[in-house]
């Protein structure tokens, strides 16, 4: 079976390029970028979109290839424009509950529930003590990293900031820095795979203050390894985690909250059952298997 997979790039380890490398392992893939494509002179007979950005490719490729089209739909930005798109949809898959909500809601638009999650074949054991907390992450405003640098300084914590990929992070850095906050982070751009589980394995907390996500897949890979999350409270996460809420996963609301459970997670050993995102099935692999699943 020839299947075309659109992504944001061919990028190691992230997770769009691993689904792709995954599914190569049963069928033909040919990975194509959502932005500037370049389509092959082929025949395919699925089409696979990764999230719901760059859609007018999708559109050319089901034009140009008359196969069915899979697109994942994060559920988080709902925009008018997008709803064109729902009609060209074969299938629709989300990641949670509570995206499948707001599709059926905004879009009328009937989708299948496959969570994402951490890679199985990267998680490590840790055996250094913990130390330090570490943001995992894009330069994104919504991601707030002034916010998680500026809690770190106030509960007197050091933190490491992890760039999967070469995103520019002056911006951001540049205003930690100006508000004299910068003896407190190190920033480790390009940093992927087995030694960002590394770094998280090593972290006495992964630390987050988005104000959106359709599923982080830094908390599966945190937890994979055994350590605790403090995230800025989303719906979804209740959800995902509701068995471990202030148990391995700690909302927060408020600045003074973030910093309080900063400092309580600093002062104290959190044991994790680190087979708990395998229990749930909150993994690469499984969401593959899901996909491949829907596919036969």
């Amino acid at each position: 079976m020839n299947i075309l997979v659109i992504g944001f790039k061919r990028f190691p380890y992230y997770w769009e390029s691993r689904i792709a490398e995954l599914l190569s392992k049963k069928y033909n893939i040919t990975f194509i970028s959502r932005y500037n494509p370049s389509f092959p002179d082929k025949n395919f007979d699925i089409i696979i979109h990764l999230q719901n950005l760059g859609l007018d490719t999708a559109v050319e490729a089901k034009k140009r290839y008359r196969c069915p089209l899979i697109v994942e739909w994060s559920g988080v930005l709902l925009e008018e424009e997008l709803k064109q798109y729902t009609k060209i949809v074969d299938v629709a898959i989300t990641w949670t509950k509570w995206g499948a909500k707001r599709l059926k809601d905004y879009y009328g638009l009937e989708t299948k529930i496959i969570p994402l999650g951490a890679d199985k074949d990267l998680i490590v054991d840790n055996k250094e003590k913990r130390k330090d907390f570490t943001f995992i992450g894009s330069n994104w405003k919504h991601k707030r990293i002034p916010m998680v640098v500026e809690a770190c300084k106030r509960a007197n914590v050091n933190l490491k900031i992890i760039s999967g990929n070469s995103f520019n992070f002056d911006i951001e850095i540049g205003a930690c820095e100006r508000t004299n906050l910068k003896t407190h982070f190190k920033v480790y751009e390009n940093t992927i795979g087995r030694e960002k589980y590394k770094i998280l394995a090593s972290s006495k907390a992964l630390l987050h203050a988005s104000i959106q996500e359709g599923f982080n897949i830094p908390i599966t890979e945190a937890l994979s390894v055994g350590t605790p999350v403090i995230t800025y409270n989303l719906p979804i996460y209740k959800e995902l985690y509701n068995d471990v809420i202030g148990k391995y996963v700690f909302l927060w609301n408020t600045m003074d909250e973030f910093i309080e459970l900063i400092k309580s997670v600093d002062e104290k050993e959190i044991y994790i059952d680190k087979d708990y995102i395998l229990k749930k099935k909150y993994t690469i692999q499984d969401h593959v298997k899901r996909l491949e699943e829907m596919i036969s």
